[in-house]
């Protein structure tokens, strides 16, 4: 029973009427030429079979009963959802969205699929809806404040809290659709609690991305607290006495250790504080930041708070050309009457995923250097800032006993000067951890990293053309 889109028939039918109840524009069978009565139109098909069409009960592109025979039509399928849609009809964060492409949060949204599984943070936890939202700094400082979620000078975007730690601390969670930071724009990121940017299609990063002044995780390894110890000598002037010393702060430890704090004083001295050790490991899961140097002894500087911890995950390709840094805080000055210098901060945690990373710029995450002790008259200095964007120590404070160096990639945190006529020197601090989980990688040869980055195990091309 073929015909040629018609209406006639090829068999027991002539030209115009058809012997066995078929005429040419009415079929008394149920088929006619313009509607198909039992689920086949004429001129698609008429007995299971057209003249171009599919046999089996798919249509051209429009179904004979608005929905297609089987289940199957060009636009709109039979149960009414819309091939390229999502939903999350049952409202349950964690179940997969109807079509299949997502998971569904638990404000009813479905989230895209990544092509690799985020570290720390699951689908099911982001905030809001795929949909063109996109953090973005064009010039100036931005900052954004992860104690309390709060935005500065950059448009806010979704956010929430998730437990993390094993749920002793908590992680500040940014689901966005892009991400952009132009060259000469700042990303400030202080806080007591990691960042996680999911980004559900590109990043780039020209600028640069700054997270700092982390609280302690429970796990960071604690640099000491330099001691005080009245001596049978001053401390200041050599005269006999019971002036009192203030012994330098240990620098804090991370992905390194920090160094020994400086003694202050003599017979006794007082103790200088102990280098914090190292903790957390390789793979940044949990996300933790770095940690906080020791303060000084007696009228001591403080300890230097550590790097933020800052992970960015990101579904298709994360350009870097500018700067990422997890940089730790210098160690305090020592205060008058003999205070030891406060130990530098370590740097904290930079975890880059992607499906690509294009690198072409710096990652670092460098420790900070100690403060400087004082003597009866004279006060100590501030000990460094870790730097940003290159892989020389942070100096330690000058003023008479010195700090110890910041760690970095390259050298170790260096221990702060004993003195004899005051407050010890605080120590440097060690360098914090860097990740990259990716499935591939370009790397300029000029490219920055600091310490040396833990990886997945993805493919890695060195190339001047990153």
């Amino acid at each position: 029973g073929d015909d040629a889109g018609t209406g006639g028939t090829g068999s027991g039918a002539d030209a115009g009427v058809d012997d066995a109840g078929f005429d040419a524009g009415i079929d008394d069978a149920g088929f006619d030429a313009g509607i198909d009565d039992a689920g086949f139109d004429a001129g698609i098909d008429d007995a299971g079979f057209d003249a171009g069409t599919d046999d089996a009960g798919f249509d051209a592109g429009i179904d004979d009963a608005g929905i297609d025979d089987a289940g199957f039509d060009a636009g709109i399928d039979d149960a009414g959802i819309d091939a390229g849609a999502a939903s999350c009809a049952s409202g349950i964060a964690g179940e997969a969205c109807t079509n299949g492409s997502g998971v569904c949060n638990d404000q009813g949204a479905c989230i895209s699929n990544f092509p690799y599984t985020p570290s720390n943070v699951a689908l099911s936890a982001l905030a809001g809806t795929d949909g063109g939202l996109a953090l973005s700094l064009t010039g100036g400082v931005g900052a954004i404040d992860t104690t309390d979620g709060g935005f500065s000078f950059i448009t806010a975007v979704p956010f929430r809290f998730v437990a993390s730690d094993g749920g002793t601390g908590r992680v500040m969670v940014i689901h966005v659709d892009s991400m952009n930071v132009s060259g000469g724009a700042t990303l400030d990121i202080t806080g007591d609690n990691p960042l996680i940017i999911a980004v559900s299609g590109d990043a780039t990063i020209a600028g640069t991305v700054l997270t700092r002044d982390m609280a302690d995780s429970v796990d960071c390894i604690a640099a000491g607290t330099g001691g005080a110890t009245a001596g049978n000598m001053s401390c200041d002037d050599g005269v006999g006495g019971n002036e009192t010393c203030g012994g330098g702060g240990g620098g804090a430890g991370y992905g390194r250790s920090g160094g020994v704090g400086g003694t202050g004083g003599t017979s006794p001295s007082a103790a200088g504080g102990t280098a914090g050790g190292v903790s957390g490991g390789p793979a940044l899961t949990p996300l933790r930041g770095g940690c906080t140097g020791g303060s000084g002894g007696l009228t001591g500087g403080v300890g230097g708070r550590g790097g933020g911890g800052l992970q960015l995950s990101v579904a298709n390709a994360l350009t870097v050309t500018g700067t990422i840094a997890a940089r730790g805080r210098g160690g305090g000055a020592g205060g008058t009457s003999r205070g030891g210098g406060g130990g530098g901060g370590s740097g904290g945690a930079v975890l880059l995923e992607a499906s690509l990373l294009q690198l072409s710029g710096k990652v670092t995450a460098n420790g900070g250097a100690g403060g400087s002790g004082a003597t009866a008259g004279t006060n100590g200095s501030v000990g460094a800032d870790a730097h940003l964007d290159d892989a020389l120590g942070a100096n330690g404070g000058t003023s008479n006993a010195r700090g110890g160096d910041g760690g970095t990639g390259l050298v170790d945190a260096t221990d702060g000067a004993n003195s004899t006529a005051g407050g010890g020197g605080g120590a440097g601090a060690g360098v914090g951890r860097i990740r990259f989980n990716v499935i591939d990688a370009c790397v300029n040869p000029g490219a920055l990293v600091s310490p040396a980055a833990s990886t997945n195990g993805g493919t890695f091309t060195v190339d001047a053309g990153c």
